[in-house]
């Protein structure tokens, strides 16, 4: 099931998948061989200290050789804690203690039923009255903690979300972005202090890698200050007008673009404080608001211009974004960069076992890409998650997803 499922994500089998945005995690594995029942082994072209988080992640399930690749987009399947036992769209999912899990007096929860409210302010009232034990991790931003913390039945868990970044992508390929000082423009216009203190309260700034005090890797708020998009947000504006006075832009002559993005309102909502930063600096933008069905075949297309965009990558560790966002020809490149002098840098660091050095590396990969404006980065999330106290040993992970296990969770009634 292992050699199966990692031959057909890395493109090595004859199954194959019409989207595979992670193929490019795992373009250094060479062979997969299997000896017996109990031991697979992993044959790579070169060291890569990361592949251990990658195999970690919740990205990266195991799918049952024997049950074929386009059954399991219609079919829950798998080893869990939990098996599915109802959905109703927009009502709710359930799903039963599996008896043959694997571990031992595992889960000790007889069952989860996963109520699906949209309206956030519905979702409020339930989680204040007592009716649902858990809010739904990345839910719980600033301004929702402020009316929860309220309720002295509930706790909370604060958590930076390292692995989803909220950011703008901008069509390279698509006239008049084609000129970098455009592109430049765009980042230098966005105050991210001012949308970290309006429209997101408690995001936390930062480039591709979430930096100090929540994370290893990247520049943190402090070290941001001396670098375009981060300095005086007036310093910043004037720069981005004398861009687009040199290429012929004024007030008076703005120029005019769509700029996309999903229904959710917390995209909506910065889509819309975006459009008035950009106006500040001679640009025009109108806003289009994309069905969230076809978002994904939008980006995948290229049918867009610039879109505001969070990408959660699953797994907190460089080859993650660099891979999979900023590669030559990853499905998830939608900005479609490719430079031959990062694609050295990202080998590099990737096969750099010494941590700290390989840290040096990605800040220079980090500044790099801050300069190229291909993906003007905004802030990271940061989540408040509000568990009911009653429930026990829920745990929220820096990544979004890897919370769902709930294999130790119980309730203390």
């Amino acid at each position: 099931d292992v050699k199966h499922t990692f031959d057909m994500v890395r493109g090595a089998s004859q199954q194959r998948m019409k989207l595979n945005p992670r193929r490019a995690w795992y373009k250094n594995v060479k062979e997969i061989t299997t000896s017996g029942d109990n031991e697979v082994t992993f044959s790579l072209g070169r060291p890569q200290p990361g592949l251990v988080m990658l195999l970690a992640s919740t990205y990266s399930p195991v799918y049952p050789a024997h049950i074929p690749a386009a059954e399991l987009r219609t079919k829950a399947v798998g080893t869990g804690a939990f098996r599915l036992t109802e959905y109703v769209r927009d009502q709710h999912l359930r799903v039963r203690k599996n008896a043959d899990y694997f571990v031992k007096g595992r889960p000790y929860l007889d069952g989860v039923d996963y109520i699906i409210i949209k309206s956030k302010g519905t979702a409020l009232a339930v989680m204040t009255s007592g009716q649902v034990d858990v809010f739904l991790p990345t839910e719980t931003e600033q301004k929702t903690y402020e009316t929860l913390k309220k309720n002295p039945e509930l706790v909370f868990q604060r958590r930076a979300l390292g692995t989803n970044n909220q950011h703008m992508i901008v069509n390279s390929r698509k006239p008049p972005f084609n000129d970098p000082r455009l592109r430049k423009a765009v980042n230098l216009a966005l105050d991210r202090y001012a949308y970290t203190r309006s429209i997101q309260p408690g995001y936390q700034v930062g480039g591709y890698m979430l930096g100090p005090p929540d994370g290893d890797w990247g520049y943190g708020a402090d070290e941001l200050r001396s670098m375009p998009g981060w300095r005086d947000a007036a310093l910043d504006k004037e720069d981005a007008r004398k861009l687009m006075r040199e290429m012929g832009y004024s007030e008076r002559n703005p120029l005019k673009f769509t700029l996309s993005t999903r229904t959710p309102a917390n995209y909506v909502e910065p889509a819309q404080w975006i459009i008035g930063e950009l106006k500040q600096v001679y640009f025009s933008p109108e806003l289009e608001i994309v069905d969230d069905g076809q978002w994904y075949p939008r980006l995948a297309r290229r049918d867009y211009t610039i879109s505001l965009a969070a990408h959660g990558y699953g797994a907190n560790d460089p080859d993650v974004p660099y891979y999979e966002g900023f590669s030559c020809g990853s499905q998830r490149n939608y900005v479609d960069y490719c430079d031959p002098e990062a694609e050295k840098l990202f080998e590099l660091q990737s096969r750099t076992v010494d941590q700290v050095e390989r840290a040096k590396i990605v800040r220079q990969i980090e500044l790099k890409l801050i300069g190229e404006a291909v993906k003007p980065s905004l802030a990271f999330r940061v989540d408040y998650n509000a568990t009911n106290k009653r429930v026990k040993d829920f745990i929220p992970h820096s990544g979004a997803y890897s919370y769902g296990r709930m294999q130790e969770v119980w309730l203390d009634r």
